[in-house]
């Protein structure tokens, strides 16, 4: 969609990677039902993530869209150290 590049971390958007409210940044986290079993890291921001909302990236639509049909719109989050 023309968003892929560099995140406010200065870091390359990658899988695991996710946009979180600036408060956030550096915060390192799992999501209970993840199908991928990934450690996400809020790396971006952006003007519509606010407060505990997590918008996570993925290389294509089809393959967001999927993984939220298995996960839901809203899960748990675990925060990892």
């Amino acid at each position: 969609g023309g968003f892929c590049g560099l995140a406010r971390n200065g870091a390359r958007v990658a899988p695991g990677t996710a946009a979180c409210d600036v408060a956030y940044l550096g915060q390192r986290f799992q999501i209970e039902g993840d199908p991928t079993g990934r450690t996400y890291l809020c790396a971006d921001t952006g003007s519509a993530v606010h407060g505990l909302h997590r918008d996570i990236w993925f290389m294509s639509n089809g393959d967001g869209w999927s993984w939220q049909q298995s996960v839901g719109e809203q899960a748990v989050i675990r925060i990892v150290q």
